[in-house]
This record gives structure tokens, sequence and C-alpha cells, in this order.
């Protein structure tokens, strides 16, 4: 969708008390459905990615990068695959450009804030791994929408690029040894650093999501037990409990429509991943709902509405459900999850519905696409994921404050530049 006419894709609603309600209203609820979103992600779906994990013999990083970036990505997916038929495709620059941006450059930032100013450290061969399947699905996208259309073959070479991605994850382990046999270095397990820190969850709940890692560590909630008495403690507390009473009503209709993962046959657990889809694709478009009538009331341009909050809303998934693996000290798991999920949107959410409306719909077997602008866009995510990249490698593969920073500014210059050209021309 295109961010000049997003806000007629959302039905019109007026709230109370004039233009302060028109503003005060969509913050509230924008901020009640993240809250729910993070507890579906905390909760249930986080569980279940690891109970498949464990089924099925993943490690953290494959199963971010393929079964979470599935999951989220699913409802878009969906979506897409209803609207090839009865529109013609259309390719927002806006939205395409903003959720890739605030994927590689943005959520490792807020990782890295909400981890206590931690060092998280990352394995190399994921990264390396993700990257350059992002590089190579963003080329091939530029190559197939040049001429404005999209034939059958190319579409079908867009999924057979993410069949070859899925290869790759088959033989992740493989491909380890090999890539760390080719550069001198043994596998190495390794037990996490000293000041690499494992968090507790957003909110406090019966059913957690195991925090304990491989090596034996424990979250501080679990090795200190007694909290003195102070001011904070007792305000934080008290937060808490609000919270929690706000969201008893939303809490209860999660429990009865979610099954939970714990100790479940595999029938439920599908039954959970694909609930856990459907929840987070309702919360994300209200989210996205509000946050276009909050521009809308205070006079925000739809250019700059499109690559800034619209944008960062449809990757509002992502972000929560890489924040809660990275509070856990999974810096890989959270990276590969938003890799991934470009990943996935890119060659799936968009290669299979013009696969289907070029091969079975369509008469002279090419989509018409509108992508006006693309192509500078596209050269912006690649430059991003580069970036990224240079900057984790500079720094041994950690993800620090300075590298948190880093990627928050970067992100600031490449959303300031995109408006200006916007906006100017």
């Amino acid at each position: 969708m295109e961010a000049g006419n997003i806000t007629e894709e959302f039905p019109a609603i007026t709230f109370p008390w004039g233009s302060v309600g028109s503003i005060g209203f969509p913050i509230l609820i924008t901020v009640y459905a993240f809250l729910v979103l993070s507890i579906v992600c905390d909760e249930y779906f986080v569980p279940c990615i690891q109970t498949l994990c464990k089924k099925l013999s993943l490690s953290e990083d494959v199963a971010a990068a393929t079964l979470m970036a599935a999951g989220i990505n699913a409802p878009e997916l969906f979506t897409n695959l209803i609207s090839t038929f009865y529109a013609e495709a259309d390719i927002g620059t806006g939205t395409v450009v903003g959720s890739g941006v605030f994927n590689v450059l943005a959520i490792p930032s807020v990782c890295i804030l909400v981890s206590g100013m931690k060092i998280i450290q990352l394995k190399d061969f994921p990264l390396t791994r993700d990257s350059l399947f992002y590089v190579a699905s963003v080329t091939i996208l530029a190559y197939v929408i040049q001429d404005g259309k999209v034939s059958w073959y190319e579409s079908l070479a867009m999924l057979m690029l993410y069949s070859l991605y899925i290869l790759v994850m088959k033989y992740n382990l493989k491909l380890i040894e090999i890539s760390e046999e080719c550069i001198g270095r043994r596998i190495q397990d390794g037990l996490p650093e000293d000041n690499i820190g494992v968090l507790s969850p957003l909110l406090p709940r019966k059913n957690k999501t195991p925090h304990v890692l491989e090596s034996g560590t424990l979250p501080r909630s679990e090795i200190f037990t007694e909290i003195p008495f102070d001011q904070p403690a007792r305000t934080w507390d008290t937060i808490v409990k609000m919270l929690t009473m706000l969201t008893y009503p939303v809490n209860l209709l999660l429990k009865i429509t979610i099954p939970s993962c714990h100790n479940q046959a595999n029938i439920l657990l599908i039954l959970t991943f694909f609930m856990c889809g459907i929840w987070m694709a309702l919360l994300t478009y209200v989210i996205i709902w509000m946050i276009t009538i909050l521009g809308m009331g205070l006079n925000i341009p739809h250019a700059v509405m499109g690559i800034t909050f619209i944008a960062a809303g449809l990757s509002i998934p992502e972000l929560v459900s890489s924040v809660i693996v990275a509070k856990q000290g999974l810096g890989s798991m959270a990276l590969s999850n938003t890799i991934g999920s470009s990943i996935f949107g890119i060659l799936v959410c968009m290669g299979l519905p013009w696969f289907l409306d070029a091969s079975l719909i369509r008469s002279d077997h090419f989509t018409p696409i509108s992508s006006a602008g693309l192509d500078h866009s596209l050269f912006i995510l690649v430059i991003s994921i580069l970036i990224m990249y240079l900057l984790f490698c500079c720094n041994n593969f950690k993800l620090d404050m300075k590298i948190g920073l880093a990627c928050l500014i970067m992100y600031a210059l490449f959303i300031t530049l995109f408006i200006y050209t916007e906006v100017k021309f």
C-alpha cells in the first residue's frame, strides 16, 4: 500500500473530546495493544517456537529465521494473496524501505537498550548467512520489478531462492563446521561472557518462557529472590500490579483462544502457532490504525507517516519477539528473527502471490505492478544491511551500547534522508 493512501485503508472513527481525544485515545489504545502484543509473544509465541525447536532439533537462529519469521508474516502473506487477485499489485515505497531499515537498524538498538546496556554476543555464521540472503532477496526484487511487471518465472525464481534459504538452514550445522574449518577454527560451544545479562520477561507470569541457558546461567530474578524495600521497588511493584489488572480481561481471552504449548501434542502446537499469528495480525492492525489516526490529528505528511510510524508499526511483532529473546541472552536468535522476517516478506509474501497470479489468472502470464520510486529505496535497504554487518564485524560480533547507538544514528540518518527526498521531490 502506498503511504499516500494508507489512511483510506482503515474505517473512519470519531473519538470524544475533540482534538484532545483524537490524540489521547489513539495513544492509549496503541500502548494497550502493544502491551497485549508483548503478552502474546512472551507467553505463547516465543515458548511455542522454543518447544518446536526441541521437537524438530533446530538451533535458535534457524528457528527464528524460519518458523518465527513465517508465523509473524503469515497474516501478511494471506492478505497479499487475497489482494493480488482483486487489485493491481502495489508496492508501497515508504512501507517497504521503512520496515526494512527499521528491522536491520532500529531493532538491534532497541534490543541492547532493553537488555540493561549489557553486551550480547552474537554468532558470526548466522548473521553472515542471513545478511547475504537479505542482500540477494533485495537484489532479485529490484530485478523483477524494473520493467513494471512480474512474469511467472521471475516470481518462481524468488520462491526458489527462499527454497535455497531453507535448504541452507537444513544443513546449517554442517555448513558451520565447514566455514570454521576453512578459517582454521574449531566449533566453540562457549559460555556466555561475564557481562552478558539474561534478564526477566516484560511482565511476571506463571508459565514463563524458559530462561535457563545451556550454560546454567540464571536470570537475576531467580538468583536474588529478596528485593530491598526501597521506594523504586515499591513503585515498580505498583506499576506491575496495575498492568496485571488492566490486562486481566485480555489475558483470560488469550488463555481461552490460544492453547498452551507446554507438554502438548504436535497438533496443538500447530494450533498455538496459528492462533498466535492471528492475534499478532489483529493487534498490529489496531496499532497501525491508531497510529494513522494520530498522524492525521497531528497533520503529519503521508510520506513521513509511511516511512516512520506505519513502517515501524508493521514491524512491531518482529520488535517485540526479538526483544523478548534478546532479554534471554539469545542475540543471534533476535537478529535472525528480524532479518529472516524481511527475507520471508520479500521472497514469499511477494513472490507467491505474484506467481499464482501470473501463472493462473493472467492470460499473458505477467503481473502488472506499481513500484514508482522503489529503485533508490531498495538501494537504501542494501546499504543499511551492509552497514549493520560491517559494524558488527568491527566489533567482533558483539551487540553493545556503542553498536546500538551507531545503528540508531544510522537509522535516524536514513529516515531523514528518505523523508527529505520524498517531500522535496
